[in-house]
């Protein structure tokens, strides 16, 4: 226990000293006090920026992502195929157009290199696009070849893309212009034909009166010399010849002048023994049998008569041209029915002559293609428009050495 008398006097404390100490720290208390409530004020304005900030960027985001979403949509609805490439030449991006043109899901084109984006769907590819810095730059080249169905023709760009993930892409705009360039070619051809048409109406205007007389001076020769066969039989000849002439003629101008059917109901037996009339020469000469088969449903048919005679006399030439050793003419009507179910009637022309050799199978029914040392090549393309004309269809069947049947399909 602590003695009273241990305990030492407080000193004695200056009252101005302790009010100038207590008048320190009110002063102090009141700075720190404002300059919190400035720093508070300061973090509600910073908040309230910030706030702002946030908005704007918020704003910007959305506007970023509906712009993606507009581009995403725009090269989803493209016919024209865009594929995007990164640095590496890898793919990155495909639209749906690119997808279908090359043959490939976008997911499973992921990291492909240009050529083996081409190789999926194409072979045999020469002439593949290569980068440019040229923003107009255009090519066009074949994939396949145009003769069979994957042949197609391709306009391609291509472009460097700054800024993808921090290096440069690359972008390939591809189109299928296979349609637009057949029909520009189909015009370009349409244009000659109407030139040599033009001046085949004119050469034959020029040769049928002559040809005439010749033919008329040939049939009375061959009369005045009925006592001597070997001399009627050369006017004979002639006179097959001015016939064959006349066909050629015929053929080129209603090739120029293009087939526009009168169409009747004939009877096709009549007409069929009208245009053996016309070859029964050479039938015997190059000792051709004929053989006819009608079907009693497909005896008549609607057609012009004068366009099919022509049909048959060309068809039956070509096939007895191909049968200078002999053979067999097969002839035939029959009622049938298209995919649809509705009924056709169809003229079949078969021989058993050396048949068409496949590498020109897709060539014989274009105008002036033949492969005869005299003739215009018109006859088969002649009689291609002349079904065409009446809503028909013409096919062929050919074996090389084994002969070659035209098949002839009529709506009704």
């Amino acid at each position: 226990m602590t003695d009273i008398n241990d305990v030492k006097p407080m000193p004695e404390v200056d009252p101005k000293l302790l009010q100038e100490a207590f008048e320190s720290f009110m002063a102090t208390s009141k700075l720190m006090e404002k300059a919190y409530h400035e720093l508070q004020a300061k973090v509600e304005q910073l908040n309230l920026e910030l706030e702002e900030k946030n908005k704007e960027l918020a704003a910007q985001l959305e506007a970023t992502e509906h712009a993606r979403a507009q581009v995403s949509d725009v090269l989803a609805s493209l016919h024209l195929a865009v594929v995007v490439f990164d640095a590496e030449g890898k793919l990155a991006r495909i639209n749906r157009a690119g997808q279908e043109l090359f043959g490939v899901r976008e997911e499973a084109a992921i990291g492909l290199g240009l050529v083996e984006v081409f190789a999926i769907k194409f072979n045999g590819i020469t002439g593949l696009p290569t980068w440019s810095d040229s923003a107009g730059l255009m090519a066009e080249f074949e994939v396949g070849s145009l003769d069979d169905p994957p042949g197609r023709v391709l306009r391609c760009s291509t472009h460097r893309m700054r800024g993808m993930d921090g290096g440069e892409g690359r972008i390939l705009l591809a189109e299928d212009i296979t349609d637009a360039v057949v029909k520009r070619a189909a015009a370009a051809r349409h244009q000659r034909l109407a030139a040599m048409g033009e001046l085949a109406v004119q050469i034959v205007h020029q040769i049928r009166n002559p040809m005439g007389s010749i033919e008329l001076f040939a049939s009375m020769l061959q009369r005045d010399l009925a006592t001597q066969p070997e001399m009627a039989d050369v006017a004979g000849k002639v006179q097959q010849g001015i016939r064959s002439l006349n066909l050629i003629v015929s053929n080129l101008l209603s090739f120029a002048k293009g087939a526009e059917p009168v169409v009747q109901l004939i009877d096709f037996r009549h007409l069929l023994e009208s245009a053996v009339a016309e070859i029964d020469v050479q039938l015997l000469q190059n000792n051709i049998s004929m053989a006819t088969e009608i079907d009693p449903e497909a005896t008549f048919i609607s057609v012009d008569p004068d366009l099919w005679r022509q049909v048959m006399l060309n068809l039956m030439i070509n096939a007895t041209q191909a049968m200078a050793g002999g053979g067999e003419l097969n002839v035939q009507t029959r009622r049938s029915q298209n995919g649809g179910g509705l009924p056709v009637t169809q003229v079949i022309i078969g021989d058993t002559g050396s048949g068409i050799p496949s590498g020109i199978r897709e060539q014989v029914f274009n105008p002036f293609f033949t492969t005869k040392e005299r003739g215009a090549g018109v006859g088969l393309a002649l009689v291609h428009n002349i079904v065409r004309a009446h809503g028909g269809s013409i096919e062929f069947d050919s074996v090389e050495g084994g002969g070659t049947t035209f098949t002839i399909t009529l709506p009704g």
